[in-house]
């Protein structure tokens, strides 16, 4: 049968309240007057497709939500953006991931209960939920508990068998950056990583950025990483090939918001490399994704 020219995004989902206008944050038992706050849906891979869907990718989300005020919020917004919501489980047991999103003009940090997410998992079993898709994206990895296990690996080995292309978002962890012990052969799988300059110092334990991506290249010489730095260069490599691309420059004036803007990166990506558009080209889009989001108020 002919596959699908879409895209599956098996990840995270949050209900996110976000936090906008931030310049301080308080102590203990302080308060500080911020611009806004604000009730928006978020998670690494329910943005990703949402804005995929928005430039008219077809994608589907893997994902899942309990069966809470949350969780009905969230499955009634799938219709405003197009995403296919039929692989959403709802679950009873746990409630629907949530996190606190607090930004600042440059940078943000999060408070988050995992949730639903924390129990999502996939295995061979949904071989043929997915099989028809052309390209697989997996974000926010370290809060998918379900998926840091070998079932899912075989699943990802038995769709690249059948000729998926895969990529990899990790998003942050706090724990010890191993997803349970599967990094290293899921780095091996998977056809591009995507992360950001924390993640890729933390997963290599090293201190720069080309240090690390030097380290991954070496280590998993089939696969491509990209390593993003806000409004710095981002290098990119495979093997002994790494080069470096100069995102598009917003001036801080312009600056609304920075939640969600790996995402929009990682969507923009996408939608060039669904294309067959080459390395370069496909994170130059990324790039002007992430930095319309910049403009915008929320993730995408």
């Amino acid at each position: 049968t002919e596959q699908m020219k879409g895209i599956a995004v098996i990840g995270d989902i949050f209900m996110d309240v976000s936090v906008l206008g931030t310049k301080q944050i308080p102590t203990w038992g302080q308060d500080s007057n911020v611009d806004s706050i604000d009730l928006n849906l978020g998670g690494s891979a329910m943005n990703t497709s949402r804005a995929l869907a928005d430039v008219g990718i077809n994608v589907s989300l893997f994902s899942s939500v309990g069966n809470d005020k949350f969780g009905h919020l969230i499955l009634n917004d799938f219709a405003n953006h197009s995403v296919d919501p039929s692989n959403v489980q709802v679950v009873d047991e746990i409630g629907t991931g949530s996190c606190v999103v607090i930004s600042g003009n440059n940078d943000r940090c999060f408070l988050s209960v995992y949730g639903a997410n924390g129990i999502y998992s996939l295995g061979l079993d949904n071989y043929d939920q997915l099989k028809y898709y052309s390209h697989i994206h997996i974000s926010g990895l370290f809060v998918l508990k379900g998926l840091q296990n070998d079932q899912f690996l075989n699943l990802l080995v038995r769709l690249k068998e059948n000729g998926c292309s895969i990529s990899l978002n990790p998003q942050t962890d706090e724990g010890n950056w191993t997803a349970n012990g599967i990094l290293p052969e899921l780095f091996d799988i998977v056809d591009i990583v995507i992360c950001n300059e924390y993640e890729a110092k933390n997963i290599t334990k090293q201190k720069k950025v080309p240090k690390a991506i030097r380290k991954l290249c070496k280590n998993h010489q089939t696969t491509v990483f990209i390593v993003t730095q806000g409004s710095s260069d981002i290098f990119y490599g495979f093997g002994n090939v790494h080069h470096t691309v100069t995102p598009v420059k917003v001036e801080n004036n312009d600056v609304v918001d920075p939640s969600g803007c790996g995402d929009a990166f990682n969507a923009g990506f996408l939608s060039g490399f669904i294309l067959d558009k080459d390395l370069e080209e496909c994170i130059t889009i990324g790039c002007e994704f992430g930095a319309y989001n910049l403009t915008q108020k929320g993730a995408p």
